[in-house]
Parts: structure tokens; C-alpha cells; sequence
């Protein structure tokens, strides 16, 4: 069973160092209910040195995040549903 509902989004950019930070405080300057992202899947040794945004996004927002994997995202890009749905 589909639910359809309408969803509200506005696209803001902005320019932050950290680009985690940027995203808690959009989130929160916003009164977003959720934030949607992508992440690219990197390695643990590659993510302690180079950190993750999706990761710095979790454990600092108080809004609910959920994180979609590269290899979903594109896959729901091309083919417009979800692994799993039919």
C-alpha cells in the first residue's frame, strides 16, 4: 500500500566551513521536521580522518535525519521507487 502525502521542501545554500554545522543550523534557523541526505559509504579508517557530514548531522541535530546510501539514491533517481517497493 502507497501513502501519498504532500511534502513541503525549500532548497537554502549557503556557505559554511564545516559543512555538517551548516546543515544543523539551516535545520534549525528553518524549523525542519526532518532532514534528508546522502552519503557516499566511506571507509572507517577514511571516515576518522576526514570525518563524516552525515555522521557530524546525527549525533548534533535535534531533528530527525535519515541517511540514504549512494547506492539507493541513485538507484531511486533512475528507476523513481524505492529497493523493496513494488
Amino acid at each position: 500500500m502507497r501513502m501519498l502525502f504532500q511534502l513541503r521542501y525549500k532548497v537554502r545554500g549557503e556557505s559554511y566551513k564545516n559543512a555538517g554545522e551548516g546543515i544543523v543550523r539551516i535545520a534549525d534557523d528553518e524549523k525542519a521536521n526532518l532532514i534528508i541526505m546522502g552519503a557516499r559509504g566511506l571507509g572507517a579508517v577514511k571516515r576518522a580522518f576526514v570525518g563524516s557530514t552525515s555522521e557530524y548531522v546525527v549525533r548534533h541535530s535535534g531533528v530527525p535525519t535519515l541517511i540514504i546510501p549512494q547506492k539507493y539514491a541513485k538507484r531511486v533517481a533512475d528507476e523513481g521507487e524505492y529497493p523493496g517497493e513494488s
